[in-house]
């Protein structure tokens, strides 16, 4: 339009409607030429096309209902057609008996199938509560049957359904408001989307079901089964605090087993257990990862290996909760609240008695958190935050303090306040802040603590794989069951230390390393597979009559060895290899032996008393006049073990997995 009238203008067209004028002088128009212009054309026409346009709207609105009624109609029909059949079947066919015949079952499942696929959501409700009520679909031996069914956008609000059987079903988009599903089969059902709010799903199995973007405000889902579901991006906690605000679902006493919240709002929902039935919530390994959990109630619920990564989780409560080896890295645990001030002031959160044995809270917010008598048993807490928390009785062995933060307003016991300092190296060389300190059951591995002065300290039970303590100064500390595993000990000192049932496998000695010969030896013992670490070959060794009492040897290779009149007393042999060495007379009185090897082994006149014998083998050992008194049998293996005189009792040999070809004692035989 703006094309024809600029056109126009240029080339002077009248009929566009610009006025044309002549002139008699110059600037003086005299008279305009009378035409009928574009504006006039179409006021004639404008009102002919509206009318049309109008007309023939009408019509096709006329005929979009008449197809919409007739299409109802054929509906409605097709529903009062099942009716009638399915009565029939009812009445003449005793469909609801469990003895009904299988014709029967399958004339009235096949019909069920074939109407469901062609009704709107009104409809297919009808045909749910039909089927519910007549007891058709329900309990656990339905006398239907339904396979996948299809009943997307069914309306099936404030319905009771209770005891539903629809396993595998598709129910997208479906109304379930205020329904009773309590006791229902929901097996793999596709739930995306539905309308689940003030539904009662107590004690209904929805195992592997899919309940993405649904909504559960206020949902009963008490001892439900609820192991795999995907509840990702639903809606389940409480969306704002205001008197319309539904109540948030209710999981107590439910199996969650592996289900999934990703990314879901699930503020102040309760997970805790079931106190009408006593249940515990099952959580394990469900994922939480980014899920906003604030005020939720996790109280003695099972989160064993659960997934927390990014989830906010301010004022949880985790009172007697089970969180062995879950995963909450990154989790925020403060909440904060603006005063009119404009200043934050962070709340105390409790985690009163949470078991987080070896749970992973790498770079976890835990600002001002009270861990009261909490068992953080090797949990990891690298780069968490702990300012301002409060860790005075909670249990910390083996827990994991590189680069936490830590300040003056955390308030731990001097112990573990040492064993951050140790691992993030806030300490000077030869110091003596650390000689004597009680460091038992820390975790101190693979830190550089080159130089560090640990002389007399308490080390039992410390881990060190790993640890860099070139020149460290150990004299005379107490590293009993200590893990040496993989450190470097380049000219540690470790003199006079108690090195009872340490681990030296793959740790790095030389001559520089000052430490006795019976330790050094079991380091050589220990070491013997690796092809890395330089160690005198066991051959060439005198090793009769060595003391190894109180040695850590397991999983070592001692295959062979004239090992005759050695002490292993209260030594770790588990796994060790014995195979056709030589043990006459060997001490091994109350040493655990699990499935080490001796076959083929002489253990004559051993003393093999008070020992642990489970899964043991001594296929073809010499064990006569063996002292096996007390030793416990389970799994042992003896076949064609020679056990003439052996000190050995009837009792003893009910645990043994093979006596095939044994020679026993004359008393036993």
């Amino acid at each position: 339009m703006v094309t024809v009238l600029f056109l126009g203008h240029i080339y002077g067209w009248a009929w566009v409607g610009i006025i044309v004028y002549e002139y008699d002088a110059p600037m003086i128009p005299t008279k305009v030429k009378e035409i009928r212009t574009l504006w006039d054309w179409l006021d004639l026409l404008i009102i002919p096309i509206v009318l049309a346009l109008a007309a023939y709207w009408l019509n096709q609105s006329s005929r979009k209902t008449e197809r919409l009624i007739a299409l109802d109609k054929q509906r409605q029909d097709t529903l009062e057609a099942y009716y009638d059949r399915m009565t029939e079947l009812l009445l003449k066919h005793d469909l609801q008996n469990p003895d009904a015949r299988e014709e029967a079952k399958r004339i009235a499942k096949a019909r069920t199938m074939s109407i469901l696929s062609g009704l709107d959501g009104k409809r297919k409700g009808q045909v749910i509560r039909f089927l519910c009520d007549s007891k058709l679909i329900t309990g656990e031996e339905p006398r239907i049957e339904l396979y996948s069914p299809d009943l997307s956008d069914a309306e099936l609000k404030e319905s009771n359904l209770k005891e539903l059987a629809l396993g595998k079903a598709i129910l997208r988009n479906v109304n379930f408001q205020d329904t009773v599903l309590s006791g229902a089969n929901l097996l793999s059902a596709d739930v995306r989307n539905a309308n689940l709010n003030g539904t009662n799903l107590s004690e209904a199995n929805l195992s592997e079901a899919n309940l993405n973007n649904s909504s559960l405000m206020g949902t009963d889902l008490k001892n439900a089964t609820l192991a795999g579901v995907n509840f990702n991006e639903a809606t389940v906690g409480e969306i704002e605090r205001s008197k319309e605000s539904k109540k948030q679902a209710n999981f107590s006493g439910s199996d969650l087993t592996k289900a999934s919240f990703r990314d879901t709002n699930l503020k102040g929902v309760y997970f805790g257990r079931n106190p009408d039935t006593d249940k515990t919530t099952i959580l394990r390994e469900v994922d939480f990862t980014g899920a906003i959990l604030e005020t939720a109630n996790f109280s003695e619920a099972d989160l064993t290996k659960a997934f927390f990564t990014d989830a906010t989780l301010s004022d949880v409560n985790f009172k007697d909760s089970l969180l062995v080896r879950a995963n909450l890295d990154r989790a925020k645990f403060f909440n904060q609240d603006f005063g009119n001030a404009g200043e934050s002031v962070t709340k105390t959160n409790q985690l009163l008695r949470v078991n987080l044995s070896s749970a992973s809270l790498v770079k976890a917010t835990l600002t001002k958190m009270l861990f009261t008598q909490a068992i953080l048993v090797g949990a990891d807490l690298t780069g968490a935050d702990l300012r301002g928390s409060d860790l005075q009785t909670a249990i910390l062995n083996k827990v994991k303090l590189k680069d936490a933060k830590i300040d003056e307003t955390t308030r731990m016991d001097e112990k573990w306040r040492n064993v951050w300092r140790i691992v993030n190296r806030l300490w000077e060389p030869q110091t003596d802040m650390f000689s004597g300190a009680d460091l038992s059951d820390a975790y101190l591995g693979k830190s550089d603590l080159i130089g560090i002065n640990l002389r007399g300290a308490i080390l039992v039970g410390v881990d060190l794989e790993g640890t860099n303590l070139t020149q460290a100064n150990l004299r005379d500390s107490d590293l009993r069951s200590a893990t040496l595993k993989s450190a470097n000990l380049t000219a540690t000192d470790l003199v006079g230390a108690d090195l009872r049932w340490v681990e030296f496998f793959g740790a790095l000695m030389d001559h520089s390393t000052d430490v006795e010969d019976k330790w050094r030896l079991v380091w050589n013992i220990v070491n013997q597979r690796s092809s890395i670490l330089k160690v005198t070959a066991l051959s060439e060794m005198n090793l009769k009559n060595v003391d190894l009492s109180y040695t850590n040897l397991r999983g070592s290779d001692l295959t062979g060895l004239n090992l005759s009149g050695a002490i292993f007393n209260d030594a770790l042999l588990d796994n060790t290899k014995f195979i056709n060495s030589e043990l006459s007379g060997g001490q091994f009185e109350q040493t655990a032996l699990n499935y080490t090897d001796f076959s083929e082994a002489t253990l004559n006149d051993a003393n093999l008393s008070n020992t642990l014998l489970y899964g043991t083998i001594f296929k073809k050992a010499k064990l006569r006049r063996a002292d096996l008194r007390n030793a416990y049998f389970d799994g042992v293996d003896l076949t064609d073990a020679d056990l003439t005189d052996a000190k050995i009792t009837r009792e003893q040999l009910q645990g043994v997995k093979s006596l095939e070809g044994a020679t026993l004692p004359e008393d036993l035989d």
